[in-house]
């Protein structure tokens, strides 16, 4: 198997159970190297090294032992991840006032406009007698969740309660006859 790699921008090498490879952050910035390198993570140990200039070393060390084959083929993998997260990045950074401009109309339609008080006519409200007072509620719409099932299950709780210890005391008091 055969894999040749441009020696200026990515250089490689097979050891025991890692690859280590080294890539030039004049071409791949470091952002695509990370996300390129994030890609691998459910398959082997993944460790980025910055060493002096421009140059990168990712350490990919295989989880489960690996034979020599397929190393140098992640080597191939990485190298089509770093080219495709290269592109992903330049896409959005051309793309970005789209992306924002999509987003903040999104966004904004969402949201209700600013209302202005002074538009309402509030006199009515003025006019009403709010007091304290209980008032006409036919379908029970003004009463609370406790008012109308909170009491009947506390009451129904109860009444078993009872009837359980009256049975209770009925078995204690046909044992102690017995």
């Amino acid at each position: 198997m055969s894999l040749q790699i441009d020696s200026e921008n990515v250089q490689y090498s097979v050891d025991d159970n890692r690859v280590t490879l080294s890539v030039n952050t004049a071409i791949y910035s470091l952002d695509t190297v990370m996300g390129a390198a994030y890609v691998f993570t459910d398959r082997c140990y993944v460790l980025l090294n910055k060493l002096d200039g421009d140059i990168i070393t990712i350490t990919m060390t295989a989880q489960a032992s690996s034979k020599k084959e397929a190393l140098t083929s992640l080597v191939g993998e990485f190298a089509n991840e770093l080219l495709a997260h290269e592109v992903r990045q330049r896409i959005v950074v051309e793309n970005r006032p789209l992306i924002e401009s999509i987003v903040s109309r999104s966004l904004g339609g969402a949201t209700p406009m600013e209302l202005d008080v002074s538009e309402f006519d509030l006199s009515e409200l003025e006019e009403l007698e709010l007091d304290d007072d209980d008032f006409d509620d036919p379908l029970g719409i003004a009463a609370s969740w406790e008012d109308k099932f909170g009491k009947e299950k506390k009451e129904k709780a109860a009444e078993k309660a009872s009837e359980k210890a009256s049975s209770n005391e009925e078995a204690n008091i046909s044992v102690a006859q017995s």
